[in-house]
């Protein structure tokens, strides 16, 4: 009741209580889902009533190494004692950016950002700037933006001006035969954006590599928003795994373990753009030093330590337990994803109950004090501060939620 208080309370001077919308409570998680987080290490979180939870939401997917890393931390204080937004550049603002071009080929410069809705506006405003056209093809989420919420945003395109609507042209993943209808029937197609990795759908039929070898075909240019799969799904992302290159790419998340950065880079071309004067990205707080420390260390971490093994064992233990107990019990579901971000679905013929199913299953696990979210799936991020026994935790209650909502 203490928490319900609190969050009445908060609702009222801030709406929904929070700032993001994915750590909504949703329906059946009232009563189990902590409404506070008072501080949290490695895996484990502390709500405002003292519980602790085993988080397997990852703040969204920006926890990679573990909640409140040693390391990454002392680099941030650092900081902080010198001071950390200047009037002038940084020199930490060069070095990040070098670090950036000689680890994901298909970054040739960098230019930082805070939020990864700002980073994928920046990368369809810099091609509509080098084409001189007008239309986006985009499939996936990227951000709250106009240019986006316009054609997926439901019930919440109010305030978006109508006019906006024949710019932004979603697209299904794998469906290249609609891309490249589209792309020859409309010449005013500037860019290509889309989550390299649908998460539920692997690519087919070579639909990556089709689409770059379209782009280069129609002088499209081709964006990958790598925002939550990048240096999640590897250090590369998901286009060191296709080995496909886009032309620009949309990095954050998981780039600095939760301090506040996002990226756009690409090639060399895009960024003349800017040098140039030709449009323009800028933001106050872009070259703060304290994420760009993060990130730096972030990185240097995952090459040194090679987290992403660690990470790939145990994401790769939970699906492989998830798998048995679908096959040994005949459960309609599925498990769907890659090691570090992986999501359990139910598949009947029923939408509704799928949707209800999946929401009770992570209420359940909440009751457990196991933090899992329903977010497009029962979703299980990881990150290196996760154990074995953390996997085991998942697998058992998995078994015990399966067997009594569909066995």
């Amino acid at each position: 009741m203490l928490e319900q208080k609190r969050f009445d309370q908060t609702i009222r001077v801030t709406p929904w209580a929070t700032q993001t919308n994915a750590k909504r409570p949703k329906p059946y998680m009232e009563e189990t889902m902590p409404l506070f987080i008072t501080k949290a290490k490695g895996a484990q979180m502390t709500d405002s009533l003292g519980n602790v939870h085993t988080d397997f939401f990852c703040a969204c997917g920006p926890i990679i190494l573990g909640y409140a890393n040693d390391e990454v931390d002392e680099a941030v204080k650092r900081e902080i004692d010198k001071g950390f937004l200047f009037s002038a550049a940084s020199i930490q603002e060069y070095e990040l950016a070098k670090v950036l071009t000689e680890t994901i080929p298909s970054i040739e410069w960098a230019k930082f950002m805070k939020t990864g809705g700002d980073a994928t506006t920046a990368a369809v405003r810099l091609a509509r700037a080098y084409t001189g056209k007008e239309v986006i093809l985009q499939c996936g989420y990227h951000g709250w933006h106009d240019w986006f919420q316009i054609a997926n945003g439901g019930g919440r395109q109010s305030g978006i001006p109508e006019a906006l609507r024949p710019y932004t042209i979603p697209f299904a993943y794998n469906d290249f035969d609609f891309v490249e209808k589209t792309v020859r029937e409309n010449d005013n197609v500037a860019g290509i954006i889309l989550t390299p990795y649908d998460f539920k759908i692997e690519p087919q039929d070579n639909f990556l590599q089709k689409l770059r070898k379209l782009c280069d075909e129609k002088d499209i240019v081709l964006i990958f928003d790598e925002v939550l799969s990048g240096f999640r799904v590897g250090i590369q992302g998901i286009q060191g795994i296709c080995r496909v290159q886009p032309d620009l790419s949309t990095f954050a998340k998981a780039i600095s373990n939760g301090y506040p950065l996002a990226v756009i880079g690409g090639k060399q071309k895009f960024a003349e753009l800017l040098n140039q004067n030709r449009t323009g990205i800028t933001n106050t707080y872009n070259g703060e030093t304290l994420s760009i420390a993060a990130a730096l260390k972030t990185i240097e971490i995952m090459k040194r330590d090679q987290i992403h093994r660690k990470i790939y064992a145990v994401g790769d233990q939970i699906i492989q337990g998830l798998q048995n107990i679908i096959r040994r019990g005949g459960y309609p579901c599925s498990v769907y994803g890659m090691a570090p971000l992986i999501r359990l679905y139910v598949e009947t013929d029923s939408e509704s109950f799928n949707a209800e199913t999946m929401l009770k299953i992570s209420r359940d696990y909440m009751k457990e004090r196991l933090f899992v979210r329903e977010h497009g799936g029962v979703c299980f991020y990881l990150n290196a501060a996760h154990t074995p026994e953390d996997a085991e935790k998942v697998i058992y209650f998995a078994e015990k939620f399966l067997k009594q909502y569909l066995g």
